[in-house]
């Protein structure tokens, strides 16, 4: 059983928020074509580190979950304090300033980030959960990118 399930089982049998973040870096494709893979891994790694260092808690759980996306699983918090946490993390990213001439929306590396939440009653799964973060995130690329939403269930009306 993966950690990330462990801890939605625990959610649910205690009837406590569980919070997950999804991020994505900004323009990666277009900055690994411009300055090469090797400076594209080096961005990769600086951005984790920046994910762990805002995610501050021992409970939370941070990882890659593929390619240039990012993810964070917040226990016990709930939507806004998740979009607090979320919010500290597109700021830390942003204050690396790593430049990315291959972006048209931001000079340095930056981050967009969805945010999706369930109470431990609640009947999500977790493809669900990441189902609802993706869905926030393209919001927030659809937005400008470089910026936090979070998954309200009319999020996907508007986009029909």
């Amino acid at each position: 059983m993966t950690p990330g399930r462990r801890a939605q089982q625990k959610q649910h049998s205690e009837h406590a928020n569980l919070s997950v973040i999804l991020i994505d870096v900004d323009h990666f494709k277009d900055y690994n074509d411009t300055y090469g893979h090797i400076r594209g891994d080096e961005v990769l790694q600086k951005v984790a580190r920046a994910i762990q260092a805002a995610a501050v808690r021992p409970s939370d759980l941070t990882a890659r979950y593929g390619g240039e996306e990012f993810v964070v699983v917040l226990p016990h918090t709930g939507p806004s304090a998740a979009f607090h946490v979320a919010e500290r993390i597109r700021k830390a990213v942003s204050s690396l300033y790593i430049e990315n001439r291959a972006s048209y929306t931001s000079p340095n590396i930056s981050v967009s980030l969805g945010v999706a939440d369930m109470v431990g009653a609640d009947a999500r799964t977790t493809k669900e959960l990441l189902e609802c973060c993706d869905a926030a995130l393209y919001r927030a690329k659809s937005a400008g990118r470089n910026r936090t939403i979070i998954y309200r269930e009319h999020i996907n009306e508007s986009d029909a």
